[in-house]
């Protein structure tokens, strides 16, 4: 399955329930209604993407590196 189809996968279901995901490649998780920064086994940041990227360092510079939108 590929990115595009895991993301589409992912938001038909959570439509009706939450679904809880674990992912390395942002995109994965830009539309979350919350998303969890940890590091080192601690939360640092819960916000949503773009509030992350404002806010927190340890979401923004992956998002940075990974060319996604900021705004999104």
């Amino acid at each position: 399955m590929d990115e595009a189809a895991l993301r589409d996968t992912v938001a038909d279901v959570a439509r009706t329930t939450t679904v809880p995901v674990v992912a390395q490649r942002l995109s994965t998780v830009t539309a979350a209604d919350r998303i969890v920064v940890m590091d080192a086994g601690r939360v640092r940041a819960v916000g949503t993407h773009r509030g992350l990227v404002a806010a927190d360092a340890l979401h923004a510079g992956p998002a940075a590196t990974q060319f996604l939108a900021t705004d999104g």
